[in-house]
């Protein structure tokens, strides 16, 4: 009884942090220094300490990064579909990077595959908080995909691939504010304008074929 008493608990806190305040972090900041994290939400809290390369991550280990994605996604979530499955996505995108990070003979810092890595994961996290079925598949889909279209965007990728990323996702629109999200949790981040127009062109594309 009291674990469900207490996964109830923190499922409802999780919420109201994530839709309620304009800056999520301030609360998984306390729960950090108050020792709660690591046994409330252990796959966030292994986040802290893991190492980004510093040519793209200048602000630091990952649980800084999701920290500032989160924040970000805060301030969008109005404008998505499905604002609380949007915000815990925000938070499950880069679970999958602890275990995949490694340091290559270059001395650079790279985690391939923590997208499909951060599935698991965020399976994980979601069936603590009993998250409803539904929710799980759209957070799933979001942490799978939610590199592909800033990279896209990055290579100048033909209409095939973003139609294919479009139509591999359960909720386009939202994927899109993640990637937004995702590029502006570090420090010293680039104007996005370009990139968003260039993804929102190829949305429109995708939706009259």
């Amino acid at each position: 009884m009291e674990s469900t008493t207490y996964n109830t608990n923190t499922s409802l806190l999780l919420q109201q942090a994530l839709l309620q305040s304009a800056r999520p972090s301030v609360w998984f900041d306390s729960l950090k220094e108050s020792g709660v994290l690591r046994e409330m939400l252990p796959e966030v809290f292994a986040l802290v300490g893991v190492l980004q390369e510093p040519l793209h991550h200048p602000e630091g280990d990952v649980y800084i990064h999701t920290m500032m994605v989160v924040d970000y996604a805060a301030g969008i979530c109005g404008q998505a579909k499905n604002p609380y499955p949007f915000m815990l996505s925000a938070l499950c995108h880069d679970l999958g990077k602890p275990p995949v990070t490694e340091t290559g003979k270059d001395g650079r810092i790279h985690a391939y595959g923590h997208e499909e890595a951060g599935i698991a994961l965020a399976h994980q996290l979601l069936t603590r908080i009993h998250a409803e079925a539904d929710t799980m598949e759209y957070v799933e889909n979001m942490v799978f995909l939610h590199m592909k279209p800033n990279r896209l965007y990055r290579d100048q990728s033909k209409v095939k691939s973003t139609n294919k990323m479009f139509g591999a996702s359960v909720c386009p629109e939202d994927l899109l504010l993640l990637a937004e999200a995702d590029h502006y949790g570090k420090r010293d981040a680039s104007p996005y304008d370009e990139c968003r127009d260039w993804l929102q062109e190829r949305m429109d594309l995708y939706r009259k074929k």
